[in-house]
């Protein structure tokens, strides 16, 4: 998966970085943004080009963010509430006269725990998490089919297992962190509303310990 190996090669500069303190004991507010991709379907559409002359064109993934609140009870562990919003899947396919389009939107409220490994005094933690997800995903479609327009859409939601790696680094001197996070939402793609989906972000947080 390519956001995933990109979230490691990343990961991986981080543990470079030196000075500070590890992962700051007490509460703290902040927001991520970054790349996000839904693993939708599109059984609904032909392949790229058939022998009919239709075309299709897809775009899976783009710009994603989260904002969370959380607490750290020490420096190795921690809890954390986020909203999270990915970006729209959107499928279409055409045959000069008719037209069907797919998009897929998905938000999730999530809710996760977090180890923290510290890389002695550098000021850098490692950290893993895990907890669960209220996922909300809604399919529509839409076209002009013999001239008609018409659209129809569903919504689902639900709850669904949630896990990801980052590494934080608190800055010397001030309330703040960054951090850079991996998270994957392990959702049913086959025939379901809520896909799997991946969000990889650059994280700012203010500290209140």
């Amino acid at each position: 998966m390519k956001i995933a190996k990109r979230s490691l090669a990343v990961l991986s500069l981080l543990t470079c970085a030196s000075l500070a303190q590890a992962a700051v004991p007490g509460g703290y507010v902040g927001m991520g943004l970054g790349a996000s991709r839904q693993d939708t379907p599109n059984e609904y559409l032909v392949s790229d080009t058939d022998a009919y002359g239709v075309t299709q064109s897809r775009q899976r993934g783009g710009l994603g963010g989260r904002l969370f609140v959380g607490y750290n009870f020490n420096r190795y562990f921690g809890l954390e509430a986020g909203l999270a919003k990915y970006a729209n899947s959107k499928y279409s396919a055409t045959n000069g006269f008719d037209t069907v389009k797919l998009k897929y939107e998905t938000a999730a409220l999530d809710l996760v725990g977090k180890a923290y490994l510290p890389l002695a005094e550098s000021g850098v933690s490692l950290y893993g998490l895990g907890g669960a997800a209220v996922v909300r995903s809604k399919a529509t479609e839409s076209g002009i089919v013999y001239g008609y327009n018409y659209e129809d859409s569903k919504t689902k939601t639900q709850i669904r297992p949630i896990a990801g790696l980052g590494a934080s680094y608190d800055i010397p001197n001030t309330q703040l962190t960054t951090a850079v996070e991996y998270s994957h939402i392990f959702g049913k793609t086959n025939g379901d509303l809520v896909p799997s989906a991946d969000l990889v972000t650059f994280n700012l947080a203010v500290n209140f310990g």
